[in-house]
């Protein structure tokens, strides 16, 4: 159906380029996203995202994950907030565990869509 109506299915490489691979550093949005990758910490990567998720806009903070994905790497950072959940948790803190739990939480719906066309396309090589 997709692919018949202005596919988001892509079909060439060029597609492929522009569609499914993260765009890292070349995002359209990257210069008022990206961090310094000079001074970048967990906490100041935390706290720039909570920023940007307090906007509600799924795009941008789609494309915050995106613009930094080079400096911070999605899966390196969902370990770390996860980390963080869990100290929240034995040290009974469990109103700061909580929003810590929410904020992972909203993390891996945005990772999850920023990561699925070049998930798709993975799948679709390995069953080739």
């Amino acid at each position: 159906m997709w692919a018949r109506h202005g596919s988001y299915v892509p079909t060439t490489s060029a597609e492929r380029r522009e569609r499914v691979f993260p765009k890292g550093p070349l995002h359209p949005l990257a210069p008022s996203l990206r961090l310094s990758a000079d001074n970048v910490t967990f906490r100041s990567y935390l706290e720039a995202f909570e920023r940007v998720l307090a906007e509600n806009d799924m795009p941008r903070i789609r494309a915050f994950i995106d613009s930094n994905l080079d400096t911070v790497p999605s899966r390196i950072f969902l370990r770390m907030i996860t980390a963080l959940k869990l100290q929240k948790q034995y040290e009974n803190k469990l109103d700061e565990m909580e929003a810590v739990k929410k904020l992972r939480a909203e993390y891996i719906i945005a990772q999850d869509q920023v990561f699925f066309p070049l998930n798709v396309e993975i799948e679709k090589a390995e069953t080739r």
